[in-house]
């Protein structure tokens, strides 16, 4: 399991162990291993339902419903700091 996707897991499956959680560079390396047609699509999926398209991507790495629509920041989404 890749360095993010462990973090997505320890945060949905296991979140009431911890007080805090300090992930240094959970995601730097996401877009060198996707192609380049897929970063697109996710940016593209951003700008049209932030909401949907987090919650998608959050099931394809094995955390769905990982955190509720409210707490989407969809103007970072935008700016590329999705959280």
């Amino acid at each position: 399991m890749g360095h993010s996707l462990g973090v997505l897991w320890l945060l949905k499956n296991e979140a009431s162990r911890f007080r805090g959680l300090v992930s240094i560079q959970g995601f730097d390396r996401y877009c060198p291993h996707v192609p380049k047609s897929r970063v697109v699509a996710l940016k593209r999926g951003i700008d049209r339902d932030p909401a949907g398209t987090m919650e998608a991507f959050w099931g394809s790495c094995g955390a769905p419903g990982f955190a509720p629509a409210a707490a989407l920041n969809a103007d970072a989404c935008a700016k590329g700091s999705i959280g």
